[in-house]
């Protein structure tokens, strides 16, 4: 895609506004007992994985930078198909991490992040799956009573801390990682964030 100067500034000013917005989120005290993912999902849905203009990616390739994100090394072998529930520690990273596998953006967001038992057996699921379920299903820009039966496992998940019990809490943290990553990302196209492309 070929943008003229204005289309390149406005990008950036969008890029600008969502930077503020996810911060106000990702460091909100509210994050993890409140239903803020829905919102940040919304916000990552615009900027990664849009169907028509992704944000993020769409100025990143325009400024040739090509954003790396460490994350979890696809599975080695195909998980059975009994149910059963994985889980990874390294969700998404900007900097570089040693256990971590060094991808593209692209090759994140398809990737294998978890499985999931649903009833019928291991579900993998993907960085972008989560963003879409979360924004599209759960009410962030539409809703459904139809939902996927992964989507269902990671609502269920919880956490607990004395008192504290945060619901949603794989789904939660999931977004979170992938939104800390984000953040720097447009820092990155901004001119403001040390690049991580080399």
């Amino acid at each position: 895609m070929t943008l003229s100067a204005e289309e390149e500034r406005e990008l950036e000013r969008e890029l600008h506004r969502h930077a503020i917005r996810l911060e106000q989120l990702l460091e909100s005290p509210e994050y993890w007992t409140a239903e803020l993912h829905v919102p940040l999902a919304v916000q990552l849905r615009v900027l990664l994985c849009d169907r028509e203009l992704p944000v993020l990616l769409t100025t990143a390739r325009h400024k040739n930078l090509s954003l790396r994100i460490w994350g979890p090394h696809p599975p080695l072998r195909p998980f059975p198909d009994f149910a059963l529930f994985v889980w990874t520690a390294l969700i998404a990273s900007w900097s570089p991490v040693d256990e971590g596998h060094k991808m593209s953006l692209d090759e994140y967001l398809n990737t294998q992040l978890i499985v999931v038992s649903t009833g019928e057996g291991g579900t993998p699921v993907t960085p972008a799956q989560v963003i879409k379920w979360v924004a599209n299903k759960e009410g962030g820009a539409h809703f459904s009573l139809d939902k996927p039966r992964a989507l269902k496992s990671l609502k269920e998940s919880k956490w607990q801390s004395g008192e504290i019990e945060v619901d949603s809490f794989q789904a939660k943290q999931i977004l979170h990682a992938i939104g800390v990553w984000t953040h720097s990302a447009i820092g990155a196209c901004l001119g403001v964030v040390p690049r991580n492309d080399q």
